[in-house]
């Protein structure tokens, strides 16, 4: 999720704002790629994506986190860039949850799509949103630690009761 898109916006008007986040979805969706996911969904200002699916593999985890933290690493760079423009640089957030999903054609004979639904995709959301108080751009959950043995030092954040979920989820920040 891309932080500030809607002032952004605003600023510099829907063309500039539709191909500003073209370019940045292009690298953003690259880094993807090759880390073995795939996009599901370009959200406005956010991009859905999942390892693992259709065909899983025991990797998926890891390569979400390597994704991520490369993620990271290039919009910390362009943020340095920007801030020697002058310019306000991007915030953003990353959530990552581990499970199960369904993943297929959803709607009725009047509109149909291909989307990605159940717990880690929901769970995946409510942690990106707890990115935007939070000093870590990536947050995962337990599965995904444990899964993904992540290349970098984790940081145990408090067991967080997220919106909509009975349980508790122990969470996790990292950083490139």
């Amino acid at each position: 999720d891309i932080r500030g898109s809607t002032t952004m916006a605003e600023k510099i008007g829907p063309q500039a704002y539709a191909e500003r986040i073209s370019k940045l979805f292009a690298d953003l969706m690259d880094i993807v790629f090759n880390n073995g996911g795939s996009i599901n969904e370009l959200l406005g200002d956010g991009i859905l994506a999942t390892f693992g699916c259709p065909f899983p593999k025991n990797e998926d985890a890891q390569n979400a986190v390597k994704a991520a933290l490369a993620i990271e690493s290039h919009m910390n760079s362009i943020n340095r860039l920007r801030e020697i423009a002058g310019k306000v640089p991007y915030g953003f957030g990353m959530g990552i949850s581990t499970g199960k999903i369904f993943a297929g054609n959803i709607g009725s004979e009047r509109m149909i799509k291909f989307a990605v639904m159940g717990d880690s995709v929901n769970t995946a959301a409510r942690i990106q949103d707890l990115t935007k108080d939070s000093p870590y751009n990536i947050i995962i959950d337990e599965p995904t630690r444990a899964a993904g043995n992540p290349p970098v030092a984790v940081t145990e954040l408090e067991t967080t009761h997220l919106r909509g979920k009975q349980e508790s989820v122990k969470l996790f920040g990292l950083r490139a």
